[in-house]
């Protein structure tokens, strides 16, 4: 029986708002909710009082005080404890017994209290108790029974309003998706904690920043194992951004510890290293799972720099820390990284023993990708002692594990295992074509370190057929990567081997190569844009240690930089910029000291979006390489030509396929737009049109337009539309800090920048940056935009590099920009970067047959939020039609917001209730000025004078609706995050407003 069921319904109201408001301790200070329930328990009865003492516990354990914890429970009285609060009592306990690392019994009071809770038809309480199973599976590396508990408590907790719970289970279910190897299922699932989080007040609490970390962490994971390097380091700085704002040890020494992986996979071994020691010292013995991972990568680490008695050590203390916490995951990483330390040691019986008991440790928690990469390891292990057949054995297990998988950096490792397997059996050419494979991957995932091994394997190889000089450069290549990494051991295997190799075959002109097969697959294969062919042409070059650069010539006669190879990143700028004033100026003198060749034109179907040409500028050539490189520059103008025209029969085929497509209401609908005008289906036509393009588009149209529906939908409609949308108000942040909110700073470049900041336009990498009010941008910020824009590259504030961002930007204003340029208050050349896409959304009054379609939109939402049933009657209808609106849409929504507000339930709406007269604009009524400005004074400052009228506007607006936030919201326009936040930047209290 339900304790709840035996209760008159006015205590069950007062019970709800008690929970509401001291049980949900995601949104306030534990201590404070604590001490409230401690006061409400001497008043309690039983068996209230059980629960009492349950919600008591919940406090203590967020707290980390198990034992307090432990002590209110040991008090409930359990004899004719009602089964929903036995329920709950059941699942504190079992909580309890998870954090204290004893998962058998935690799992055992879980489902009893999941037994209870499905009895009693309590979701909440049955989601969190399969979320306690799924942790405590995980705990014990069970991952498969963690996984189904897991979907449970997310499917269930998603029909419940605690986001708390929610958003812990999404969390858990990712990481546990991760490890199987589901990283689409992970990903669709840590969006959905996002989007909870990101949507609610709650996302900025402790609480809220804890679980989006590590949501974030999560989606580093998936990106990393996916190959997006840049990406995942991205994300996991995201990631330590929130957890920063937790001041939690043990968070923060997670993400130095994430982040610190991305830096060594990459080569940036230095600043590896400094993360994990500052991770090493934020984190003590008091997690022994965070300090085991910070001390395995760090063994790794010593390893690969020669240091092998210094990892020998580390990996000491973190397997004993790994025995301690009885983590089966965490001493597979333990013997995978000895196993490591061994081969590199040569010391081969040992490596294949360690390396086969991690095998057999992911074999167990089904885990096909590391299983993967421990046969890989294995088959290497092998190779290194002469069993060609066991070695190809393990390898081809792998091989069928990886087909199963998408990993492309699982792939690259299979690739170089094949090469030097091929080269075992003698098969040169077959190995050296899979090795060349394996390098070009590495180098498109940045892994130095293995692009290292490979072009060592490469140039160590014995073999008919194999070009001696290419082995040189391959040696040569190996050595400057080993140089940079300071990895001892592998350099000076790599300089013994070219002096070797020196000794035994002096350089002849006959060793030179010519036009490989390798070489033209390269060029042939990189056919999938001209970009990548013009990039593979300039690594083919650089291997005959000559300097190239290579420009692009774009529509409006502007030269970017498309790739370059032995030049100084400012000489490249430089040869690019007397590019430019050659190609404006053919006829004029210039000096053949400087010479560039042109590569390619387009004689047919020019295109703004497409190059109009390349150029490539070369260094000295030798003669005996002369014939050979201009015989490459024909066969990448080949190549480049089959890119044109592939891209001009593809752009056909979608320009007939967009003229053929009516633009109906359900294209407009899927737009996310609404109307019904012909402007608006030129608008979604347009929009349609440029579906595959990420052309920059300026919107142009009067206040309250819909100019930022348009930019969604232009996201919508784009391949970007899975990646963030990121919307930046210029005229909303002061001019002080708007440079920084664009482009990021780093930790302490001014005063206040206690942190590193991503800035919004890497925050929408990959996605679309929507800039309203692009008019009131700063005419000093104006360059700095405009270099990005012809860059793609960022530099942060205080940064002392550039950082690349793939982003699509939309501008939007209200004003003339045109007429700005003549004023000299916008540059002009920013004006025409931006202005690449006009569209111009005509003002509500210009397109009046949208007004019904937008008014039934508006008034389902208002009757949504004030949870009303009301008519638009026809007379109202067309008298809304009828009216000039010159706030437009924005001013069509208030109107029916605030008719719907104050209209009965069931209520038909007639003219009569709206006012038409409320859109002419007056002047405020005298005292106004002196109401909102102290003695009357307005500041001189724009932004002073704003936030003094914000902060007045939201403090009058919360005291006319009693503190209900929601019905100030929607009042001022805004929404309930915005108001909490500019409530918190003015320092409002909500309680203090309403009494004033």
């Amino acid at each position: 029986m339900r304790y709840f069921d035996l209760q008159p319904a006015d205590d069950l109201s007062a019970l709800g708002r008690i929970t509401q408001d001291i049980g949900d301790v995601s949104g306030r200070d534990p201590l404070a909710a604590l001490k409230e329930l401690e006061d409400l328990l001497s008043i309690s009865l039983p068996p209230l009082d059980s629960l009492r003492r349950c919600q008591i516990a919940e406090q203590w354990e967020v707290l980390g005080n198990y034992s307090a914890a432990e002590q209110q429970l040991a008090e409930i009285n359990w004899e004719g404890l009602p089964e929903d609060i036995a329920a709950q009592a059941l699942l504190r306990k079992a909580s309890l017994c998870r954090w204290m690392n004893d998962a058998p019994q935690a799992i055992h009071l879980a489902k009893k209290a999941l037994e209870l809770a499905q009895r009693v038809a309590d979701d909440e309480c049955a989601g969190e108790a399969a979320a306690v199973i799924g942790y405590a599976y995980w705990l014990l590396d069970e991952y498969e029974m963690a996984y189904d508990a897991l979907r449970q408590s997310v499917e269930t907790l998603g029909r419940t309003k605690s986001l708390r719970a929610f958003a812990q289970a999404c969390w858990s279910l990712t990481y546990v998706c991760n490890l199987l190897g589901r990283t689409s299922e992970a990903q669709e699932v840590s969006e959905r904690g996002i989007v909870a989080l990101t949507s609610s007040p709650k996302g900025d609490t402790p609480f809220g920043q804890t679980i989006l970390g590590h949501l974030r962490a999560s989606q580093g994971m998936i990106a990393f194992e996916c190959g997006n390097v840049e990406i995942a380091l991205m994300i996991h700085e995201r990631a330590l951004d929130h957890w920063m704002s937790t001041n939690d040890p043990r968070l923060l020494a997670n993400g130095y510890r994430n982040v610190a992986e991305i830096h060594f996979a990459t080569g940036n071994w230095d600043q590896a290293e400094a993360l994990l020691e500052q991770a090493a010292y934020l984190i003590s013995d008091a997690d022994p799972a965070i300090r085991c991972s910070t001390l395995i990568m760090m063994s790794r680490l010593a390893a690969r720099r020669g240091k092998f008695s210094d990892a020998r050590l580390l990996l000491a203390d973190a397997t004993m820390l790994a025995s301690q916490s009885n983590s089966r995951s965490l001493l597979a990483e333990c013997r995978d990284a000895l196993g490591e330390t061994d081969f590199l040691e040569q010391n081969y019986a040992d490596a294949e023993r360690n390396f086969a008991e991690a095998r057999d440790f992911f074999i167990k928690m089904n885990q096909p990708s590391r299983v993967a990469y421990a046969n890989l390891r294995l088959a290497e292990t092998r190779l290194a002692q002469g069993d060609l057949d066991g070695a190809q054995r393990l390898y081809e297990v792998a091989c069928d594990l990886t087909a199963r998988a998408s990993n492309r950096l699982l792939e690259a490792h299979v690739e170089r295992v094949s090469g030097k397997l091929a080269l075992a059996r003698g098969e040169a050419q077959v190995g050296l074509s899979a090795l060349m494979r394996s390098v070009a991957c590495f180098e498109g995932l940045n892994f130095a370190w293995q692009v290292a091994l490979a072009y060592f394997d490469a140039g160590t190889a014995t073999g008919d057929g194999i070009p001696l000089t290419r082995q040189r450069e391959w040696l040569e290549t190996a050595i400057s990567i080993f140089r940079h990494l300071g990895t001892a051991p592998h350099l000076m295997a790599a300089e013994a081997a070219l002096v070797e190799l020196n000794r035994r075959t002096p350089v002849t002109l006959q060793d030179l190569p010519g036009i490989n097969l390798t070489q033209v697959e390269r060029l042939t294969a990189a056919t999938a844009s001209a970009e990548s062919v013009a990039r593979e042409l300039a690594a083919i070059i650089d291997s005959y240690k000559v300097t190239v650069a290579l420009f692009a010539e774009n529509a409006d006669g502007e030269v970017l930089v498309i790739a370059a190879r032995g030049l100084e990143a400012e000489t490249v700028q430089d040869l690019g910029a007397l590019l430019r004033r050659r190609l404006e100026n053919p006829d004029a003198p210039h000096s053949d000291a400087i010479r560039f060749e042109r590569l390619w034109r387009a004689e047919t179907h020019p295109s703004r979006h497409r190059p109009r040409s390349f150029w490539i500028h070369l260094g000295r050539l030798k003669p005996d390489i002369e014939p050979l490189i201009h015989s490459l520059l024909r066969l990448a103008g080949v190549s480049l030509e089959l890119c044109h025209l592939r891209a001009v029969v593809e752009e056909i085929a979608a320009a007939q396929k967009v003229g053929e497509a009516r633009v109906d209401d359900a294209i407009l609908a899927d737009l996310g737009l609404v109307g019904a005008s012909a402007a608006m289906r030129d608008i979604a036509e347009r929009i349609a049109r440029i579906r595959d393009s990420s052309v920059t588009v300026l919107i142009t149209g009067e206040s309250g337009t819909g100019k930022e529906v348009v930019a969604r939908a232009i996201h919508r409609a784009s391949a970007r539309r899975a990646k963030p949308f990121v919307a930046f108000n210029c005229a909303a942040v002061p001019a002080e800090l708007i440079e920084s909110q664009l482009f990021g700073h780093k930790k302490g470049a001014f005063t206040g920048a206690d942190k590193d900041a991503l800035g919004v336009i890497r925050a929408a990498a990959g996605g679309t940056l929507f800039l309203d009010e692009i008019g009131e941008l700063p005419l000093q910020l104006q360059p700095k935009l405009l270099r990005f824009l012809q860059e793609r590259e960022v530099h942060p504030v205080g940064a002392e590099r550039a950082v690349a961002v793939d982003v699509r930007i939309v501008a939007a204003t209200n004003r003339d920009l045109a007429r700005e340029v003549a004023a000299r208050t916008f540059r002009e050349d920013l004006f025409h970067r931006l202005n690449v896409l006009n569209i111009a959304l005509p003002p509500l009054r210009e397109r009046r047959a949208d007004i019904p379609a937008l008014a039934q939109v508006f008034l389902q939402e208002a009757m949504a939020r004030n949870r009303k049933t009301v008519t638009l009657s026809e007379a109202a209808l067309a008298a809304l039609t009828a009216q000039d609106w010159p706030g437009n849409a924005r001013q069509l929504q208030n109107e029916i917001e605030r008719v719907v507000a104050l209209a009965d339930d069931q209520a038909l709406l007639t003219p009569s209730a709206f006012n038409f007269a409320a859109g002419s604009l007056e002047p405020p009524p005298a005292g106004v000025t002196d109401a909102i400005f102290p003695e009357g004074q307005v500041p001189p400052k724009l932004a002073d004078a704003v936030a003094l009228l914000e902060r007045h506007l939201i403090s009058e607006s919360l005291k006319r609706h009693a503190g209900n936030v929601t019905r100030a919201a929607q009042e001022l326009g805004i929404s309930r995050p915005s108001l909490y936040a500019k409530c918190k930047t003015y320092g409002i209290t909500i309680s203090k407003a309403v009494g004033s």
